[in-house]
């Protein structure tokens, strides 16, 4: 990445009746502080995870403290740390600390940081201020645009949460160059569904950005940044809570979460990535909606094309049964939006063509018998063992 200064642009993201300050730049922690500060708060809350603590969270607090009082909160990473135990384990020590209605909760890092931090604060007295500074491209160019924040369970991700508007988004692109190549990836993952879902018009000018080895210069993060700032409030504009138009931002999640969570607890933090779980996912939906007389072949092919060009895998993780799979689709946290009964069908977002879901625009959703999935499913394992 070019060491290029860029000092703070702001963007005011307006969802619903809600506007939300996301100021980036390159090499701006200075800038940062500033924001931070302006908020007068009576004592800083930052979460983190133990790694980026490490890189990052140290040096914050120091800064902040010469002023305020300030608290680092630090969990394994992964995961396996996104529960209500952690987050009761961070509440709790904050509140003993002296944190006050007053106080600011600050989420450093990916977004198990950000999720674990944002229903803290949700939760804390009511409701305190949340300022989020991503450090992973998956965070900075998706998760912290919503009003989202949730934790996990045994049975499936993101099951218990709420919506939380952050005061702040604070993003400084020099954050990304330290992360490894497979979290780059999880992050582009993400700015190919909003290409295949949202943005079709944009998919040429997407391939041309797109890189196998991952090494993305400063102006490319700057466009891949504001195609997904784009993207995002396109179909949030009229949908803050996520669960009408904007539940095309779903794509890919019905089976990518599910495989996630359970290569995650197989292997940890070795385990699949977000993005690349999200990528299988697109692929299987890909699938059956071209089997449902949506998508036609040439947009299946241009899936796979977009996601072999960042190195997705187009097979099951190794270990995971077809079988695993369906059962955890039960536990889908899109469950209910539809009101016929789901015995033998689950909701997921299918494409008629690319950026045109094939369910109703005001609820992007299609019922889809389990035998299809279980067919697509078992498409992906048998390229593994084909392999």
């Amino acid at each position: 990445m070019n060491n290029t200064s860029l000092e703070l642009r702001c963007r005011n993201l307006e969802i619903g009746n809600k506007c939300i300050p996301f100021y980036y730049g390159f090499d701006c922690l200075d800038e940062i502080l500033y924001r931070i500060e302006k908020l007068k708060a009576d004592r800083f809350l930052i979460v983190t995870d133990s790694c980026v603590k490490e890189l990052y969270g140290e040096k914050l607090k120091q800064m902040l403290e010469r002023k305020t009082p300030t608290l680092l909160l630090a969990s394994p990473p992964g995961e396996r740390s996104k529960t209500m135990e952690v987050l009761l384990k961070h509440a709790e020590t904050a509140i003993r600390w002296g944190a006050t209605r007053r106080s600011v909760v600050v989420a450093l890092g990916g977004g198990v940081p950000s999720n674990l931090a944002g229903l803290m604060a949700s939760l804390m007295f009511r409701g305190i201020r949340l300022v989020h500074i991503p450090t992973t491209i998956v965070n900075m160019f998706d998760a912290v645009i919503s009003f989202k924040q949730a934790v996990n369970t045994h049975f499936s991700k993101n099951l218990l949460g709420t919506y939380y508007v952050p005061t702040l988004v604070l993003a400084d692109l020099k954050y990304l160059s330290t992360l490894p190549r497979r979290e780059i990836m999880s992050g582009i993952c993400e700015t190919i569904k909003n290409a295949l879902a949202i943005q079709p018009e944009s998919i040429k000018q997407l391939c041309e950005c797109l890189s196998p080895e991952h090494n993305y210069d400063f102006e490319t993060l700057v466009f891949l940044l504001e195609f997904s700032l784009n993207s995002k409030i396109k179909v949030m504009v009229d949908d803050k809570f996520e669960k009408g138009r904007a539940l095309i931002l779903e794509y890919g999640h019905t089976i990518g979460h599910v495989l996630e969570l359970l290569d995650q607890c197989r292997h940890g933090n070795h385990g699949i990535s977000h993005g690349e779980a999200i990528g299988l996912g697109m692929l299987n939906a890909a699938l059956i909606s071209n089997w449902l007389g949506g998508l036609d072949d040439n947009a299946v092919e241009v899936h796979y094309d977009l996601l072999s060009r960042v190195g997705v895998r187009r097979f099951l993780p190794n270990g995971i049964t077809v079988e695993e799979v369906l059962e955890y689709t039960r536990f889908d946290n899109k469950r209910g939006h539809l009101s016929r009964d789901q015995g033998n069908q689950l909701d997921m977002i299918l494409l008629r063509h690319l950026g045109t879901p094939m369910g109703p625009l005001e609820k992007p959703l299609t019922s889809v018998p389990l035998n299809l999935i279980e067919k697509s499913l078992r498409s992906f394992q048998n390229v593994f063992n084909n392999n």
